[in-house]
C-alpha cells in the first residue's frame, strides 16, 4: 500500500491526546461520608475492572478514529501497475468522434451521447490540477488549447454531429502536436470512437511508445442504410434543349436486400423524373434517369432517396453549365481556308472567332472552348505556353499542320504537354479504314456503321510517334495501323492531332460527311469539365473560369444558411477559391459578385461514413494493440473508476474516512450504553441501600 500524500502521516502523533487523556484521568472525586464501607469494598472491586474495560474501548476508539482520519488526509491507495504518476499533474488529450456515423443509435441512445458520457467521467476522475484538450473532427481552434475540468465540460455539452472525418492516424498526430508542447505533466491521450472500419488505415498507424494512448470503443449500433453513392452523366456534352442521361448508383450496406429503392430527380427546384429500383445486400445498382433540361446556364440538380434511420447521405446534389453558345478560336496561317470557319458558322450555337497567326488575341484564349490551329508556319513560344496553359486547364487544341510548317516548333509545343510527335512525311497515298467508334468523338454519331464504310483518303501524310508518358487514343486510322487523327489527354484537356493539312489537293477530308459531325463533336467535347460535386471535407481548393476585372470586387460562396468570402487567387487560364473548412452542410452554393451569378458548386456529406460496418472489441484489441495502443471496454458509468484505478491505483480515502466514523460512532455508543449492555447490579441489603 502506498500514500499520495505521505506528509500527512506525522498527524498520527496526535493519537498521543487521547493516549495521555486516558492516562492522567483529571476527574476530581468528591468525598461522601457513608456509615458503612464493607459491603462498598466488593462493589468497588467490581466496578472498577469494569469502568477500566470501558476506558480502554473508548481510547481504542479515539485512537483509530483519528489514526484513519489521518490515513484518509493522506490518500493510501493499492498501486495497480507503474504508480509513479499517481499525485502528479495529468494533460489530458480525448477524442470524441462526432461524425455522422455517431448519430447512429444502440439501446443507450445516440452513439455521441455515449461518448460525451465517457469523457465526462474521465474528467470526474481527474484532479483539480489537471487539464484537458477536447478534440473532434472537425479540428476548431477552441480545440487547440488546455482548459480547465469546468470549461473541458462545457465544450463537451457543446459538440455536434459533424460532416468531417477524420482517420485515427490524423487524430493521434494532432494530439501529439499539443501535448508535446504543453510542458510538464503526465501526457494521455484518449480515442472515443465508434470505430468504423473506413476509419483506422493500418498501414499509417505506427507504433510509439512516446504517449500512453487509450481507445474506447462506444456500443456498436445496429443500423440498416441505403445511401446515394454517386451519380454522371452517359454523355460529357450539354446543350440547351437536349435530352440528357444521368445515371444514379444507390448502394445497400446492410445484409438484406432493399426493395423498390424510390429515385427523385429534381433540376433547379423542379422534379424532373423518378425511378425505382432494388439494390442486394452488399451492393450496388444503378439507374438511367432522363430528363430535358429548361435552357442553358447554370444547372443545381438533386436526387433524393427515402431511408430511414440514417438520413444524412439520402440526397445528393450536382451542378453543371450548360452555355448559351461554344467559343470557338480558329488560328489560321498565310495558306489557311475557310473550311473550319464555314463548318461552325452554320450553327448559331457555335460562335467561331477567327486570328491570323500574326494577330492573336491572347486575352480571349481563356473563353474559348476550342482553339483550332489550321496551318500555322510555326507555334511560337508565347504562343505555345498559352495553349499549354489553356489545354491544362480543361480547354482543347485541333492541329492540322501544314507541308511546308515549322514541325520543331510544333514538336517543341507538343512534347511539353506530352501529346504525339510529327514525323518525317509520308509521300505514299493511303486510306482511313477504321473509325475508334468506342471514343466520345465518334459515340452516337451512327445509328448503324455499314461494314464498307467510305472513308477519308490522303495523298500524303505526316507520320506521329506516341509520347512514351502519353495517354493517347487513335481516333482515325489509316491503312499500316498509322493515325490520321489521335487524341491526347493533357491535364484536364485534349489535344487533337491531324496527319494532313485541310488541302484539297491532299486530302478529301474537308468534303467528307464525317467532316462536320467530327468538327461539332470536338467543339463540344472542348469543355472544362468541373466536377458534378465536391466532397466536404476533403476538397478545399475550387476551380473556376478565370474571372474577368470587375469595377467592384464583392465575391462571396452562399446559400439560404451561409454565407463568406473565399480566398481567391488568379492564375493565367482559370481561378481558385480556397475555402479549407468552411464548408458544413451540404447543398448548392453560389459563387457571386454582388448580384452577378458566377458559378454553383455542390457539396455532398462523405460517402465513407454510410457504411456502418465496425472493428469488434476483439479485432479492436488485435489491431490496436500491437501498435502500443491499449483498448479499454467498459461501460460508460464504469469508465472513470477504471482510469482512475489505472492512473492511482486503488484509492483507499473513502474507506478510511467510513472507518473513522464508525469509531467515533462506537465511542458515543460505549460512553452511554455501557452500563446498560453489561447489565451487572450489585445489592447491599443490610442497610437497605440499592447500589449500582
Amino acid at each position: 500500500m502506498n500514500f499520495l500524500y505521505p506528509s500527512f502521516l506525522f498527524a498520527l502523533s496526535a493519537i498521543a491526546i487521547p493516549i495521555v487523556i486516558h492516562l492522567f484521568n483529571f476527574r476530581k472525586f468528591k468525598r461522601v461520608p457513608f456509615t458503612n464501607v464493607r459491603f462498598l469494598k466488593e462493589i468497588k472491586q467490581q466496578t472498577d475492572s469494569r469502568s477500566r474495560l470501558k476506558h480502554l474501548l473508548v481510547l481504542a476508539c479515539r485512537v483509530l478514529a483519528i489514526a484513519f482520519l489521518v490515513l484518509a488526509f493522506a490518500q493510501p491507495f493499492i498501486p495497480k501497475g507503474n504508480v509513479a504518476s499517481a499525485g502528479k499533474q495529468h494533460v489530458y488529450s480525448i477524442y470524441i468522434d462526432n461524425s455522422y456515423s455517431m448519430d447512429a443509435r444502440n439501446k443507450e441512445g445516440s452513439l455521441l451521447d455515449e461518448a460525451k458520457r465517457r469523457a465526462r467521467n474521465i474528467a470526474s476522475s481527474a484532479n483539480i490540477n489537471d487539464r484537458f484538450q477536447l478534440l473532434s473532427n472537425d479540428f476548431e481552434g477552441r480545440h487547440q488549447r488546455l482548459v480547465d475540468k469546468e470549461e473541458f465540460i462545457r465544450l463537451i455539452d457543446e459538440l455536434k454531429i459533424s460532416p468531417n472525418k477524420r482517420r485515427v492516424d490524423e487524430i493521434i498526430a494532432r494530439q501529439k502536436d499539443l501535448l508535446f508542447s504543453a510542458g510538464n505533466g503526465i501526457k494521455q491521450s484518449y480515442l472515443i470512437s465508434d470505430f468504423q472500419r473506413s476509419n483506422i488505415d493500418e498501414t499509417k498507424l505506427t507504433s510509439d511508445t512516446t504517449l500512453k494512448i487509450t481507445a474506447l470503443p462506444v456500443g456498436e449500433a445496429q443500423t440498416v442504410n441505403v445511401s446515394v453513392d454517386s451519380v454522371w452523366f452517359i454523355s460529357p456534352i450539354h446543350k440547351a434543349g437536349e435530352t440528357e442521361q444521368l445515371v444514379v448508383k444507390i448502394k445497400n450496406f446492410t445484409e438484406e436486400d432493399a426493395s423498390s429503392v424510390p429515385l427523385k430527380l429534381f433540376v433547379n427546384g423542379v422534379q424532373k423524373a423518378i425511378g425505382s429500383l432494388s439494390v442486394k445486400a452488399k451492393s450496388s445498382a444503378t439507374d438511367t434517369l432522363t430528363y430535358k433540361p429548361d435552357g442553358s446556364g447554370w444547372q443545381k440538380g438533386e436526387i433524393q432517396i427515402t431511408d430511414y434511420p440514417v438520413t444524412f447521405d439520402d440526397k445528393l446534389y450536382f451542378s453543371y453549365l450548360i452555355d448559351q453558345k461554344v467559343n470557338v478560336l480558329i488560328i489560321g496561317g498565310a495558306k489557311a481556308n475557310n473550311y473550319i470557319e464555314t463548318v461552325y458558322r452554320t450553327d448559331d450555337y457555335f460562335q467561331p472567332v477567327k486570328n491570323t497567326e500574326n494577330q492573336i488575341d491572347y486575352q480571349s484564349i481563356s473563353r474559348q472552348r476550342l482553339i483550332v490551329l489550321d496551318r500555322l508556319t510555326t507555334i511560337s513560344g508565347g504562343l505555345a505556353q498559352q495553349l499549354s496553359k489553356f489545354v491544362e486547364s480543361g480547354g482543347s487544341v485541333l492541329i492540322f499542320p501544314d507541308l511546308n510548317s515549322d514541325i520543331n516548333s510544333y514538336n517543341t509545343f507538343l512534347m511539353s504537354i506530352n501529346a504525339d510527335k510529327i514525323g518525317p512525311l509520308d509521300p505514299a497515298a493511303n486510306k482511313a479504314d477504321k473509325l475508334n467508334m468506342q471514343s466520345q468523338v465518334f459515340s452516337g454519331l451512327f445509328e448503324s456503321v455499314p461494314q464498307n464504310l467510305d472513308l477519308p483518303q490522303v495523298k500524303k501524310s505526316f507520320t506521329t510517334q506516341a509520347s512514351s508518358r502519353s495517354r493517347r487514343e487513335v481516333l482515325l486510322s489509316m491503312q499500316g495501323g498509322k493515325s490520321l487523327l489521335s487524341r491526347t489527354q493533357s491535364g484536364l484537356g485534349s489535344v487533337y492531332l491531324a496527319a494532313v493539312p485541310l488541302d484539297d489537293s491532299i486530302t478529301n477530308l474537308p468534303r467528307h460527311a464525317i467532316f462536320v459531325p467530327m468538327m461539332y463533336k470536338i467543339a463540344l467535347l472542348g469543355n472544362q469539365r468541373y466536377p458534378l460535386y465536391y466532397t466536404i471535407g476533403k476538397n478545399k481548393t475550387l476551380e473556376t473560369a478565370k474571372l474577368p476585372a470587375a469595377e467592384k470586387n464583392e465575391y462571396k460562396l452562399k446559400n439560404k444558411d451561409l454565407e463568406f468570402i473565399p480566398d481567391i487567387r488568379n492564375d493565367e487560364s482559370k481561378t481558385n477559391l480556397y475555402i479549407d473548412d468552411q464548408v458544413k452542410k451540404d447543398g448548392i452554393y453560389n459563387f457571386v459578385n454582388g448580384n452577378e451569378l458566377l458559378a454553383n458548386f455542390a457539396f455532398n456529406y462523405d460517402r465513407s461514413e454510410s457504411d456502418l460496418t465496425y472493428y469488434t472489441t476483439g479485432e479492436l484489441q488485435k489491431l490496436l494493440n500491437s501498435k502500443n495502443i491499449s483498448v479499454l471496454d467498459a461501460p460508460a458509468d464504469a469508465v472513470g473508476k477504471a482510469i482512475e484505478v489505472e492512473n492511482s491505483g486503488q484509492k483507499l480515502w473513502k474507506y478510511c474516512i467510513w472507518l473513522a466514523l464508525l469509531f467515533l460512532g462506537l465511542e458515543v455508543l460505549l460512553i452511554r450504553y455501557f452500563e446498560s449492555i453489561t447489565g451487572s447490579r450489585e445489592e447491599v441489603t443490610s442497610s437497605g441501600l440499592r447500589v449500582s
